[in-house]
């Protein structure tokens, strides 16, 4: 897997922002995906390696819908963001992260969420 170079600054349109409120796909992320509003998403853990985080299309039932506010998407899920900023080891309440290389997880196209830093503290 070739992983986004993690120096530097963080590009909003291919980052993850995770707040207390919810979270954030920059539209280079949803558009790396295929995603449009109305679309759900789902966020998952690797249970071989503790904190790997994947970001990928779900059906209906199992994800989190779309809604899109200008050039970015929301997910509006306290559940959610807050399952994230734990896996994370995020204390503050509000992370951005940048996301790797679109890769295939388990038959679908998912992202990386590299959560090692944390570019909101930058």
């Amino acid at each position: 897997m070739i992983l986004t170079s993690l120096s530097g600054h963080c590009n909003a349109n291919e980052c993850v922002r995770v707040t207390l409120k919810g979270v954030i796909l920059g539209k280079g992320v949803c558009s790396r995906l295929g995603l449009k509003e109305g679309d759900c998403v789902g966020v998952f853990c690797d249970a071989e390696r503790k904190g790997d985080m994947y970001l990928c299309p779900t059906p209906l039932a199992s994800g989190y819908p779309l809604h899109k506010r200008g050039k970015q998407y929301h997910l509006h899920s306290r559940e959610l963001a807050r399952q994230i900023l734990a896996v994370s080891n995020v204390n503050t309440g509000n992370a951005l992260f940048k996301v790797g290389e679109a890769i295939e997880y388990d038959g679908v196209l998912a992202l990386p969420i590299i959560s090692r830093i944390n570019y909101a503290n930058q």
